[in-house]
Formats: structure tokens, C-alpha cells, sequence
């Protein structure tokens, strides 16, 4: 693959759409194109395919010269080959391009059309339907049947599913989770976030080999780990004595409050992103 080339956006990097984040800081310039094909979408993620010849809308991203090889880098980061191939393409001034086509673009996917035409990782519906129903939940009061211990162990599990998709989306499609979720510790908005919601520093145990994480206010690092063992804890073992519920309480309504502020934090900074390049869809 040639560096120097631009790179056809026609999905996930489109500007407005959440992954452009991760190379906006490497653009030089941004020019609109169509070019044929086809677009097909699998568990948010556009695959090009070459097997028809309608009109792809997306927009040719030119890095600046000594950025070129970062901006790459982290397109690559996301591990393409196992989602896509590259291809040099050419414009009709004859002008190349690289190209990202999906491998096996039909199996498990929908077309554009089927998904009304407006799928955006900004609407994903983790981020829509997923944080309104979180909303609508009202915590359950402490009961000896464990009814609301399990409940909030739902919900919890349930907030964690949102924030894996969001971290996907926005740092890597093919990193293991583990290492994605992390990432989260240099967020700006989590860092904000956690100062914002959280006020009590605490500690949790490990129920497997008992060592502890500390949540603290000014570590965004040992933050992620205090909340990430809590749902660890979960997939170890249940959570039955009132303490633990007690601790899944707390930890729920400071995380839910935290994403929601990076979620939609940026969500605003998608928009403005699409409204700077003139993107209408």
C-alpha cells in the first residue's frame, strides 16, 4: 500500500461518523466522491464491494505528507485484513487512491437500502435505545430474594455491552476487548467525567486471587480497572450478600452517568465534524 496516497472514505470514516476521530488529526484536506460499487453493512461496519456498479457517495481523504504513515497506521490498527483488503483505485482524472474492499461483503450483512439509507455509528442504537432504556430503569431496593441484587447485575452487564460498542467504534474493530476498553483511561470526556460523578475513592477485590483495584478520582487508569473488575466479578461469580449489592449500586449510577457524558460528548463533536465538511446524509 502506498502512504502517499489519499483514502477513499465511503462508511465508518466518513467525517460525523464516530472512527473519523481517529484520524482527523492527520487531514490535510477532505474532497467529495463517487465513485461504482456498492456498500454493504455488518454489525456497523460499511463493507465496499465491487459487484455492482451503483454510485458510492464518500469523501477522499488526503493526509498531510509527514502524517501519512500515522494516519495509516491507525486505519491498520483496526486490523483491515480481516474485515477488508486494500486496492488502488483511480478517480476520473485517472488521479489513484487506496481503497478498503470488504472480504465477503454479502455474508451477514444488509444493503444500504435495507437500513433506509441513514445508518450512522452515531445512531447505533446501543447509544439510542440502549441509554433510553438504562434511563427509564429505576434502581431496585434492597430484597432477601435477591430480585434487585440480580436486577442491577443486568443492568450493569448490560452498560458494560454499551460501553465494549462504543469503544469498538471508537478506538479499534479488531483490538480484543480488553485492551479497547482501556483505552478509555485517555478520554477526555471520561477523564472529565469521572471528576464530574464521582466522589467517593473505594476499593474492590479480585474474587479470584484476591488482589485489589483502587478507584481513584485523579487516575483515569486505575478508574477503568475499578470498574472493569466489578464486572469481572460478575462473570466469576453471583452476587448475593447485600453488600455486594450495595457496591454494584454505587458503581452502576457513577459509570452510567460517566459514559453517558462520553457518549454524548462525542456525539457533539461527530455533528460538528459533519457540519465542517458539509455532509448532508
Amino acid at each position: 500500500m502506498n502512504i502517499e496516497l489519499p483514502f477513499f472514505s465511503y462508511g465508518i470514516f466518513r467525517p460525523g461518523e464516530i472512527p473519523f476521530l481517529g484520524i482527523e488529526h492527520y487531514i490535510e484536506k477532505i474532497e467529495k466522491l463517487t465513485i461504482k460499487g456498492c456498500v454493504r453493512v455488518r454489525d456497523g461496519v460499511f463493507l465496499f464491494s465491487e459487484q455492482y456498479e451503483n454510485d458510492v457517495n464518500g469523501y477522499l481523504i488526503h493526509f498531510k505528507s509527514h502524517l501519512g504513515e500515522s494516519a495509516y497506521d491507525f486505519i491498520n490498527s483496526l486490523e483491515p485484513d480481516k474485515l477488508f483488503r486494500w486496492s488502488v483505485k483511480l478517480d476520473e482524472n485517472s488521479n489513484p487512491f487506496n481503497l478498503l474492499i470488504g472480504k465477503s461483503p454479502n455474508k451477514g450483512s444488509e444493503s444500504i437500502q435495507e437500513l433506509h439509507n441513514n445508518y450512522s455509528t452515531t445512531k447505533d442504537p446501543y447509544f439510542t435505545t440502549g441509554l433510553a432504556m438504562l434511563n427509564e430503569f429505576k434502581l431496585p431496593e434492597w430484597d432477601w430474594e435477591l430480585k434487585g441484587s440480580f436486577e442491577i447485575q443486568m443492568r450493569y452487564m448490560f452498560l458494560w455491552t454499551i460501553i465494549e460498542r462504543f469503544t469498538f467504534l471508537r478506538y479499534s474493530l479488531g483490538a480484543n476487548t480488553n485492551k479497547r476498553v482501556h483505552l478509555l483511561e485517555k478520554n477526555e470526556y471520561f477523564i472529565s467525567g469521572l471528576k464530574k460523578y464521582v466522589s467517593n475513592e473505594r476499593k474492590i477485590f479480585n474474587t479470584q486471587d484476591l488482589e485489589h483495584e483502587v478507584l481513584k478520582l485523579d487516575n483515569p487508569k486505575k478508574a477503568i480497572k475499578f470498574y472493569y473488575q466489578v464486572r469481572n466479578n460478575l462473570t466469576h461469580r453471583g452476587k448475593g450478600i447485600s453488600k455486594d449489592y450495595y457496591i454494584l449500586i454505587e458503581c452502576y449510577n457513577e459509570l452510567f452517568k460517566i459514559i453517558q457524558f462520553v457518549i454524548k460528548n462525542t456525539l457533539d463533536e461527530c455533528k460538528k465534524n459533519k457540519e465542517k465538511y458539509g455532509r448532508k446524509d
